[in-house]
């Protein structure tokens, strides 16, 4: 009975054995692929002067897109059939979608960002009492960085529905700056002191940010 079953085992791995290597390597030549698509796509964003936010979530939904086609050529090299995988693909999508709702959302809101441009890479922001330098924006979270070098990654379903204050979107900006004084301090000199400080300020505003 055993030597059956050896044999059974040997048979099947005979004739499995080269799908599967063929299905290593179909997704070893899918990663390698969507290396260089990233990189080649990388250049032509730069070169064509679209708007930096875009570039890392376009590049994360191009990368998660070649994954799955690659997971659905590697099943076909193994004999599965067609319908078998679009009708677990649909499966699982529907299962995922029910599970992954707050995925999902996030997904969207990086859309909504996308398209609605409420800040870009490199715009100063505040988001959900989250303040920072606005870093990359991928296929699930914005990330930006504090003026105190934290990281912080917040889901773009929240950022899409949130009171985003953008500090750097326009040129002007009022700033208010409040100066105590004694009653007992010299009034003239202390205006001087003031309008000496206001001075080098905006010479430093104007000629070295």
């Amino acid at each position: 009975m055993s030597e059956k079953l050896f044999e059974k085992i040997l048979a099947w791995l005979e004739h499995m054995g080269p799908l599967f290597l063929e299905a290593i390597v179909i997704l070893l030549v899918g990663k390698l692929m969507a290396k260089l698509v990233l990189k080649i796509m990388a250049k032509g964003l730069k070169n064509k002067h679209i708007d930096n936010t875009a570039h890392t979530f376009m590049m994360s939904i191009v990368k998660t897109l070649i994954y799955i086609f690659s997971v659905i050529i590697a099943l076909s090299a193994l004999n599965v059939p067609m319908s078998s995988i679009v009708a677990t693909v649909g499966a699982a999508g529907l299962t995922l979608g029910l599970a992954l709702q707050t995925s999902l959302s996030n997904v969207a809101g990086g859309f909504v960002i996308l398209f609605s441009k409420p800040f870009q890479c490199g715009d100063y922001v505040e988001i959900n009492s989250s303040e920072g330098t606005v870093t990359a924006i991928s296929i699930l979270y914005t990330r930006i960085l504090t003026i105190d070098n934290k990281t912080i990654f917040i889901p773009n379903g929240s950022v899409a529905n949130a009171t985003i204050t953008n500090f750097t979107r326009e040129k002007k900006r009022r700033l208010e700056i409040t100066f105590s004084i004694s009653y007992s301090s010299d009034f003239d000199k202390a205006c001087v002191l003031v309008m000496s400080f206001l001075s080098d300020f905006c010479y430093v505003m104007l000629y070295h940010v």
